[in-house]
């Protein structure tokens, strides 16, 4: 309440008073708690309201006062709009509070209903509704401190005489951006327009926490390995019962003088082996610097998944591994990781990108929730066995007789499905070639689309004797600069076995070709 109505209450004897300091953090905690509980009851999509730098204009408090909530996808849940504004004033109600909750279109009108509307335009107590299409007439008696806006532009508009909303719609928007500044038409086109405003869900703390209280600071090793190990025991106990294990954990060390020390630990499969969580969180600690005595130590488990029975292969296909147990698999990766950093120690996986240089990604493998891949179906590639057609028909000719000559020697034509359709060993940058035709000289560029006769590399002469090809892969044009590709697989005299393409977009100019050595199959 305003300070000269308290110092009246006090003043006049009917309430005895208690001062205590303003906990702004404890504010904060009650406000997070309030949005976890709107995320279980009436939609997950909340955030607590986002400040600017300035306070804004009529909010006493520049804090977070306020949860905003997407609830498009979730009315029909309460049957309606109103049925969505009763239960939430049910669930403050049992809760101890009572609020002022606005449903509109936009995030701005809500706001100024719920923090300015009237009695007289309300459907119940400290409750509004603004019906689709109607956001102007209902907004244009609020005051303009209701668009949130910072004090000083709020005190200019009040020497111009412009108090309400409405008075303010009849300026033109161009006059206000020039002398107001263009925050003010933000906000007006945030209110009335609709432009969206992004929300910060807020996320719920996580089930498995645990904190210990020391009773005086210590930066004593094995006191803090004690206590770690006992948060441990009791954050196991948690996931067990429900027949769940850790994939990462996180440890935070409160100073006695801030900042505090946070790290994090990631596992490789599901477990609920305490001495080998407690092992892994005092290992990245031996490799900390206290810069203070320890207060306060907070472990928790902000990923966990369903235990594993058992894991009898470190890889789907490696046979060597199957004497292995899970747990000694999982020990030696988690061991790895916290020695040699969670990204030194990773894994493949397949992605949906049809240029072989971008059909696998590297992921740590401890720390994730690991998921399965696909090698993608939808790979933009054709498998055509005539060379690509070319404006030149005499070219065309020689290349198809070429060509023919050439496939009367080959043992097979692979197919789509082929094993060996893509070489066991691919370069990660492609390797330049020299090429030529006959006994002509090598070139780098060329102007023709024929396979060549006689490619030179590290300064080798090998000549092609067969080949299967060409398969076109190209990328699409969401994904910036296309590339296009005619890949060959090629045998030369000397027993190699290539896997080489002609740059169909070279960077020097228009018809020109590059051609490239992409991998081998030898």
């Amino acid at each position: 309440m305003p300070i000269a109505q308290a110092s009246e209450l006090v003043q006049s004897g009917r309430v005895k008073p208690r001062l205590l300091p303003h906990d702004i953090d404890a504010d904060d905690r009650a406000l997070r708690q309030i949005a976890w509980k709107v995320q279980q009851q009436i939609t997950p999509l909340v955030e607590t309201e986002t400040l600017d730098k300035k306070p804004w204009a009529g909010c006493p408090r520049h804090q977070c006062e306020s949860l905003i909530g997407e609830i498009g996808g979730v009315t029909h849940l309460f049957g309606s709009e109103s049925g969505v504004l009763q239960a939430a004033c049910q669930l403050l109600q049992r809760l101890g509070l009572h609020g002022r909750i606005a449903i509109a279109d936009s995030l701005g009108a809500a706001w100024a209903l719920a923090h300015f509307g009237s009695t007289e335009a309300a459907i119940g107590p400290g409750q509004w509704i603004i019906p689709s299409q109607a956001t102007r007439g209902m907004l244009e008696p609020l005051p303009v401190e209701s668009l949130r806006l910072d004090a000083p532009t709020a005190a200019t508009l009040a020497r111009l005489g412009v108090t309400r909303i409405g008075e303010l719609l009849e300026l033109p928007r161009n006059g206000l951006a020039a002398r107001l500044g263009r925050g003010l038409v933000r906000r007006i086109e945030q209110a009335l327009d609709g432009q969206q405003e992004p929300l910060a869900v807020e996320t719920a703390p996580a089930e498995d926490r645990e904190t210990w209280e020391l009773e005086y600071p210590t930066s004593d090793q094995d006191i803090l390995a004690d206590r770690i190990h006992r948060l441990v025991k009791k954050i196991r106990t948690g996931l067990a019962a429900r027949q769940r294990g850790a994939i990462r954990m996180t440890c935070r060390l409160d100073l006695a003088v801030p900042p505090s020390l946070f790290f994090e630990v990631g596992l490789f499969a599901p477990t609920v082996d305490e001495e080998h969580l407690t092992s892994l969180i005092l290992h990245h600690l031996e490799n900390k610097r206290l810069t203070s005595d320890v207060k306060r130590v907070t472990i928790e488990v902000p990923l966990s998944d369903s235990l594993r029975t058992a894991q009898t292969a470190l890889f789907e296909t490696d046979s060597s591994a199957a004497n292995l147990s899970g747990s000694a698999i999982s020990r030696l990766v988690d061991s790895l990781s916290g020695r040699l950093g969670r990204d030194s120690v990773t894994r493949v996986d397949l992605q949906d990108d049809p240029l072989p240089e971008n059909a696998y990604r590297m992921r740590p493998m401890a720390g994730n929730a690991r998921k399965r891949s696909k090698r993608s179906r939808h790979a933009q590639s054709t498998f055509p066995h005539q060379p690509i057609s070319s404006s030149n028909s005499a070219e065309l000719r020689t290349a198809a007789r070429q060509s023919d000559s050439i496939r009367d020697h080959a043992i097979h034509l692979p197919s789509p499905d082929d094993a060996m359709r893509r070489p066991l060993c691919l370069f990660a940058d492609p390797v330049p070639l020299s090429v030529a035709w006959h006994e002509g000289s090598f070139r780098k560029i060329v102007t023709t689309q024929q396979l060549p006769q006689r490619i030179r590399l590290a300064g080798v002469v090998h000549t092609v004797t067969r080949h299967w090809g060409p398969e076109r892969i190209e990328t699409g044009w969401w994904k910036g600069p296309t590339v296009r590709r005619d890949y060959y697989r090629i045998e030369t005299d000397r027993g190699c076995w290539w896997w080489v393409f002609r740059n169909l977009d070279a960077p020097n100019s228009r018809g020109r070709y590059r051609w490239m050595l992409h991998g081998r199959f030898d």
